[in-house]
């Protein structure tokens, strides 16, 4: 498997930089071009759209896999949901870049593509329909989440890499080919978007990007959950995203604000405007999930540890939400002392 992971990886990183070169152009020619405002995080205008290159290279990068495991129906049909999930959510995503699309048919489109994979994990899990329903309004919330949280330079192709390579060691841990080599695929891919977006960003991944990865990330946890892996284990890479989101939306429906509206409220925003770093943004959103990833790992190896692994998640959630507070109050002090002294 690890000859097959790498040949997967060479091949999707080779295409995705390719894509991304080609597609630079035509997206700036299209105007595909964010304009900085109050609400941006960057003060250069810059092509967005970038995630068509991902994509295309990511879809080119599972067709490998697909022809490694083509003797394998099973595995074949895991990788084609992924595939297929990718595709049509970059299209969608693609089109509200373009034109833009009102809310509610965005959230339709993207219930519409996870029904399917959805319906699947049903059949073939012969699980209650549910859990069918949950796991569906997950991938809905899952693309959101990734799409919300993609607002300063490095994070999605950071979170693309490190949950890639999570769902790698799951799949080469549980013997399931299709798993390791698909995750493998979205990992390199998105981690070849990095040069192109950090530390200065030359191109914005877009919707097309963000619904991708969303999609894709959303994609590889179903399937690691039909194959019977543990539920923390599952969501472990998916907890950081997934509860700075949410935990924004409540406070913001607490307070009857729009939720629909563009701010800067979300964990990870706050500490940019607080250390005018977009790397230390990233990085501290990466770190989480790197570390609830370790505990998902930890719980995969050692099942009976689960209280032990819920309780360290709870501290690795506390700590991230509780960060920008923390970096509040040790700038204070200096700016009360810098007030004294002039």
């Amino acid at each position: 498997m690890v000859s097959a992971g790498l040949s997967v990886a060479l091949v999707t990183v080779s295409t995705v930089t390719i894509c991304l070169a080609i597609v630079r152009p035509f997206l700036a020619r299209w105007q595909l071009v964010d304009v900085p405002n109050h609400r941006s995080s960057h003060i250069q205008p810059t092509v967005r759209g970038g995630g068509v290159g991902i994509a295309a290279g990511l879809l080119v990068g599972l067709g490998c896999c697909a022809l490694l495991l083509r003797e394998s129906p099973a595995q074949l049909a895991g990788v084609s949901a992924v595939g297929v999930t990718v595709a049509a959510l970059a299209v969608l995503g693609f089109i509200e870049d373009a034109n833009g699309l009102r809310v509610s048919i965005r959230l339709i489109g993207q219930a519409s593509v996870v029904v399917l994979p959805t319906a699947a994990i049903v059949l073939v899990a012969d699980a209650p329909i549910t859990l069918g329903l949950v796991a569906g309004l997950a991938g809905v919330f899952y693309i959101n989440a990734a799409n919300f949280m993609d607002g300063v330079n490095g994070i999605s192709g950071l979170h693309g890499a490190a949950v890639g390579a999570y769902f790698a060691i799951v799949g080469f841990a549980s013997s399931e080919p299709g798993l390791m080599l698909s995750a493998v695929a979205v990992g390199v891919a998105f981690l070849s978007f990095l040069p192109w977006n950090a530390p200065r960003a030359r191109m914005f991944m877009g919707d097309v990007g963000s619904y991708a990865l969303g999609g894709a990330v959303w994609a590889l946890a179903m399937w690691a959950l039909v194959l019977g892996v543990s539920w923390l284990a599952v969501v472990a890479p998916l907890l950081i995203y997934a509860t700075d989101v949410a935990i924004t939306l409540v406070r913001r429906a607490v307070r009857g604000a729009p939720l629909t509206e563009a701010h800067h409220e979300h964990v990870y925003q706050r500490v940019h405007e607080l250390t005018r770093s977009h790397g230390k943004a990233a990085s501290l959103a990466t770190a989480g999930t790197l570390a609830c990833a370790g505990i998902g790992l930890w719980n995969l190896f050692f099942p009976g540890s689960i209280l032990w692994a819920v309780a360290a998640s709870a501290v690795v959630l506390a700590v991230y939400l509780a960060a920008p507070n923390l970096l509040e109050r040790r700038r204070t002090p200096n700016a009360l002392s810098d007030g004294v002294l002039l």
